[in-house]
């Protein structure tokens, strides 16, 4: 059995109205039989759409070996015929000779694994059975160091830097598992927007907006070449983005800002009078403005992030000290009441007594 599978068949079908697919699967049917069958009892028929089923038989004293190598000379007509006179691409892959209808089903499912090799290999290609043996099984993973060099080209906006590690990155990940190399490339994109999104909370719905895009095209990816496009796009429309703001004095001042009053609210989260007004008197603006620019850089408001601040704190002393409650929250800014114990529970996911209990049996375990 052999499959052959229309190159880029998502680009294919829409540049083709109902009649010419029509027309293009019969002629690629008349192709495939005609040149088969002049040498053997053989089968074509359109299947799955952009796939394309061969059948032959061949009688037990047939050298196998001069078998494979016609029938490879004849897929390779086949490839060229189509491309010659119909103006598009297939790539084929082919199995061991089998016996036996009831095998039909699982060697078609074979096949069409093996169809996904041309991630690694390409367009137009003939994969031979024996590929499918070179994939490797295990998960890949990207070398931390230089994911951590291309995230640093990529907070900076430094788009060929940062594509020529990620090309270099990726070299031996079309090696790998078809839904391997997805995953893989899932994961990093994902890790990247979301760290690119705390550097420049401003830019996060351009960066939620680009990964939703990669994301949404990657299952059309056939090949390698169409991630690295996929990738390039991806890379330049955040590195376009980040320096856009790097340049852009308004967007400068505002991160400048914000970085400010996140120190003032570090230095200060102790006075149980830090708030959104006595921070804007401080820097010299209104108080909605500070909260404009503190949410727009950090999408928290300036209140959520002293309380988090402030509950990190609680935390480590009740891990660490053995000091009564009132002398912690006086040493967080924070009074004892009952609206403290809820703002607790709510932040912690359980109560002061559970969360106590927590660090004592933690320390007991240690």
């Amino acid at each position: 059995m052999s499959i052959f599978k229309i190159d880029n068949y998502h680009s294919f079908v829409k540049n083709h109205t109902s009649d010419e697919l029509w027309a293009i699967r019969f002629s690629t049917v008349s192709i495939i039989n005609d040149l088969f069958a002049s040498q053997y009892t053989c089968n074509g028929f359109s299947f799955d759409n952009d796939k394309f089923v061969l059948i032959l038989s061949c009688n037990h004293e047939t050298d196998l070996i001069d078998f494979e190598d016609r029938l490879v000379l004849l897929l390779q007509s086949v490839q060229n015929q189509i491309e010659d006179f119909l103006h598009f691409t297939v790539s084929t892959t082919y199995s061991n000779v089998f016996q036996g209808i009831e095998n039909l089903s699982i060697i078609y499912k074979q096949l069409e694994n093996s169809l996904l090799l041309k991630m690694r290999l390409g367009h137009n290609t003939i994969i031979e059975p024996h590929l499918i043996d070179e994939v490797r099984a295990e998960f890949f993973q990207f070398p931390h160091k230089a994911t951590t060099k291309l995230m640093n080209h990529l907070i900076q906006g430094q788009l060929e830097d940062a594509l020529a590690i990620y090309e270099t990155l990726i070299q031996d990940l079309f090696y790998y598992d078809y839904a391997e190399i997805h995953s893989t490339l899932l994961h990093l994109i994902y890790n990247i927007g979301e760290q690119l999104s705390e550097k420049y909370a401003m830019l996060k719905d351009i960066f939620i907006e680009a990964m939703r895009k990669f994301i949404s095209e990657l299952k059309y990816a056939e090949v390698s070449e169409d991630i690295l496009a996929l990738s390039r796009d991806y890379f330049k429309t955040i590195c376009n983005a980040v320096q856009k703001a790097k340049e852009d004095p308004k967007q400068q001042n505002s991160v400048i800002m914000a970085k400010r009053i996140m120190e003032i609210i570090q230095q200060n989260y102790s006075d149980n009078t830090l708030c959104l007004s006595s921070i804007a008197d401080e820097i010299g603006l209104s108080s909605n403005y500070t909260g404009q620019i503190f949410k727009q850089y950090t999408q928290k408001s300036i209140s959520q992030y002293l309380l988090e601040i402030r509950m990190d704190k609680i935390a480590y002393y009740l891990q660490t000290s053995n000091l009564p409650l009132s002398q912690i929250l006086e040493k967080v800014g924070l009074e004892k009441n009952n609206y403290f114990y809820t703002r607790f529970k709510n932040y912690f996911g359980m109560s002061l007594n559970e969360y106590k209990a927590q660090c004592q049996a933690k320390c007991s375990d240690e």
